[in-house]
């Protein structure tokens, strides 16, 4: 089984490019689904952890809870989130592997490490592999057979989102450090987003055929 993930900011193009490269896929006759990995309401257990937190009126940022001043839950916190993400994954992928379906292609529009940079963002803008709860899931998780991160100007993708509410610059500003921390530590591909939508998929395309994924030639 294949597994291209394409990870970045909102605003960034991950979910438009996702789709195009299933719509190839298919028409090449090739098996592959598309999976969007940002959990909504499958949270079962930090769910309810967070509307406690918000009726305890602790702080919160973008729906989520802030440990900054608050550091001995972050890590009840991070097992909950990771324990809801690890059977949101499994309810996605399940239903392939008992076919054991080595030429299946999934496409993530989004991944473990973008729940990463959700969580270093509620720990205080940091990332770090000292924690337990994220060297455990990095390790339960299968590593993507190719990671993007579509890296865009933070000015740009709030434009291209029209939200400054919830998208504001400093919020996308952080999250784009984290993203970059992680590409240089996992070794991510990096793809330029502020070029036209079109420049930026031709650039996709081309890493992917490096990377020897010959059915998107």
């Amino acid at each position: 089984m294949t597994i291209i993930s394409l990870i970045g900011i909102d605003g960034s193009g991950k979910s438009n490019h996702s789709f195009l490269l299933l719509k190839k896929l298919i028409a090449k006759g090739e098996k592959g689904k598309y999976a969007h990995i940002r959990m909504g309401v499958f949270r079962f257990f930090s769910l309810p952890l967070l509307k406690l937190w918000k009726l305890a009126g602790l702080p919160t940022e973008s729906n989520r809870p802030s440990f900054k001043r608050h550091t001995k839950l972050s890590s009840f916190w991070a097992w909950c989130f990771f324990i809801d993400y690890q059977l949101f994954y499994s309810a996605l992928c399940f239903p392939q592997y008992p076919k054991n379906e080595s030429d299946f292609v999934f496409v993530f529009d989004r991944y473990i490490y973008d729940a990463l940079v959700d969580l270093s963002i509620a720990r205080g803008n940091s990332f770090s592999m000292k924690n337990t709860s994220t060297r455990t899931f990095l390790k339960i998780l299968p590593k993507p057979s190719i990671t993007l991160l579509l890296d865009v100007e933070p000015e740009t993708a709030i434009i291209r989102k029209g939200d400054t509410e919830i998208h504001d610059l400093d919020y996308l500003t952080r999250r784009r450090i984290i993203y970059l921390e992680l590409a240089k530590q996992f070794g991510f591909h990096i793809v330029n987003a502020n070029k036209s939508f079109n420049e930026v998929h031709s650039d996709i395309l081309e890493i992917l055929k490096i990377e020897g994924l010959k059915i998107f030639e």
